[in-house]
């Protein structure tokens, strides 16, 4: 079975296997892709091709890693070796047309069995439902959803095509009732597949066990939806219990967004130190370093960094947005309170602070659920019985 995967894929990982034009180092892990791929290529019958796009190489190139064939598309503006700018997004205004051509050029050559699209609102199923292969696609986040807690041009612009590909697509996965519903609402008649994203192994390496400190997890990044700023407001109540806890932040920040919130942090009395982006090695370290996890964001579907806590074990505190009521049972698993409301933010760290034996259970719970629906090999068989089926029913 020869699967070609559309999708984001952190190209400067590859390193010296492209011939760059301009050389970068840093990117986005992308851990719900590189989980499942690693996973879906030790199934004897799976040939996995990985389309992705990237301005900064000099021409497209194809290169073998992990098992999978990596096609890495030049893409961006022409000769100058960059991405279209959110000033002028040209690629979203014009409707990924150009990318998308690439895409299904490379295709062509490929010639694979099935597609699969990562993502609903891009070039990446746009180019699925636009080429000749049947095609499955996954939804990660909301557009539309995200448009309404962090409004912006590049959201606008990118709504009309996430609606397009929902009401005219046929298969999709799904991980939630939150991502079903939005599914469901628009195109009635789609066949859903109820698949979970795959969590790296290393998180079932050891199981979470109290910090001898006070100190909070927070996995996230510097947008305002993604609410370090509410925590930090909250654990200036903490504080006022536990003057020694404090906030570890893991993600990405820029300069000037992080000196507001060590600002922020400052004023209130709160600790915190920011670790920028780690690797799923250093998450698992602070999992077992930390007290319990928070996640306060105003919007998310099923976030990984919710997962990857749940299959360590961690206690959880969650706001109950989005898809996350699917994930944790309030009050058994972890504790689910309304968004933006700090009080209760403060009470229920402060809850688990105190009660140690609460805390383990609900995060013994949490791996309970999380460790086998989350696993890579499990996600991979589901993954390609939705291949079979979809292959079988064209």
């Amino acid at each position: 079975m020869k699967i070609a995967w559309l999708c984001p894929y952190p190209v400067p990982f590859l390193g010296n296997l492209l011939e760059w034009k301009v050389r970068r180092t840093g990117a986005h892990p992308c851990s719900w892709i590189m989980n499942l791929s690693k996973a879906l290529v030790q199934i004897s019958d799976v040939e996995l091709h990985l389309l992705t796009l990237n301005p900064w190489i000099n021409r497209t190139q194809v290169v073998e890693k992990d098992g999978m064939v990596i096609h890495v598309i030049k893409s961006g503006i022409p000769f100058l070796h960059k991405g279209w700018p959110s000033q002028v997004p040209f690629d979203t205004i014009s409707g990924y047309r150009l990318e998308s051509r690439k895409i299904c050029r490379e295709l062509a050559r490929i010639n694979p069995d099935m597609v699969h699209a990562h993502g609903v609102e891009r070039e990446y199923a746009l180019a699925a439902m636009r080429s000749k292969y049947p095609y499955l696609i996954s939804i990660q986040g909301i557009v539309e959803e995200f448009d309404k807690t962090d409004p912006s041009l590049h959201f606008k612009l990118m709504k009309p095509r996430e609606k397009q590909t929902v009401k005219k697509g046929r298969y999709f996965t799904c991980r939630t009732h939150f991502d079903t519903g939005f599914v469901r609402r628009l195109n009635p008649d789609a066949k859903i597949f109820d698949i979970p994203e795959a969590m790296n192994p290393v998180f079932w390496e050891g199981q979470w066990a109290d910090s001898t400190e006070p100190r909070v997890l927070f996995v996230g990044g510097g947008a305002p939806r993604k609410g370090l700023h509410e925590l930090i407001e909250a654990m200036g109540v903490v504080i006022k219990q536990f003057p020694d806890a404090s906030i570890d932040a893991v993600g990405g920040f820029s300069a000037e967004r992080q000196r507001q919130l060590q600002q922020m942090a400052d004023e209130r009395g709160v600790k915190i130190r920011f670790h920028g982006f780690q690797t799923s090695e250093k998450i698992a370290e602070l999992h077992r370093q930390c007290s319990l996890f928070v996640l306060c964001s105003s919007n998310e579907n099923s976030p990984n960094t919710l997962a990857e806590a749940m299959v360590s074990g961690m206690p959880v505190v969650s706001y109950n947005v989005g898809g996350v009521s699917s994930m944790l049972k309030d009050g058994e698993s972890g504790i689910l309170i309304q968004p933006h409301d700090i009080e209760a933010l403060a009470s229920a760290v402060v809850e688990l602070l105190i009660d140690k034996e609460k805390a383990k259970k609900m995060g013994a719970a949490a791996a309970d659920f999380a460790r086998p629906r989350n696993h890579p090999d499990h996600v991979a068989e589901e993954t390609v019985k939705a291949y079979e089926f979809i292959l079988k029913n064209r």
